[in-house]
């Protein structure tokens, strides 16, 4: 999946050779110059395909993919990427609130 905020370009999950990327690739849109993420030592989501994406104030917003560890199965959770600060969260739904029902393909905006 790919947003993009100001000038750079972000690329979150997919499949290439075989494995589900669990990297986060910025693009540079005035040098065209790609580079691999420092997300200081936080976890983020595991690698998926087919995941949604959106920015909002500085946040990009990762929600459901395809579970890479097992049969295709889609996800339900939602992962917060803070871009000044480069760190992931998970976020969890407040207590008592229904879940969301798991989704691949999907758009958010």
């Amino acid at each position: 999946v790919a947003v993009q905020h100001n000038n750079p370009m972000y690329v979150f999950g997919g499949k290439s050779t075989g494995r589900k990327d669990k990297n986060l690739y910025r693009l540079c849109l005035r040098t065209f110059v790609w580079e691999v993420v420092d997300t200081k030592g936080t976890k983020g989501p595991s690698g998926r395909e087919l995941p949604a994406a959106v920015v909002y104030k500085d946040v990009m917003y990762v929600h459901g993919g395809m579970d890479p560890r097992g049969p295709e199965q889609s996800m339900d959770d939602l992962w917060a990427f803070d871009l000044k600060a480069s760190t992931w969260c998970e976020v969890k739904r407040a207590k008592g609130t229904p879940r969301s029902t798991p989704r691949d393909s999907h758009s958010m905006f």
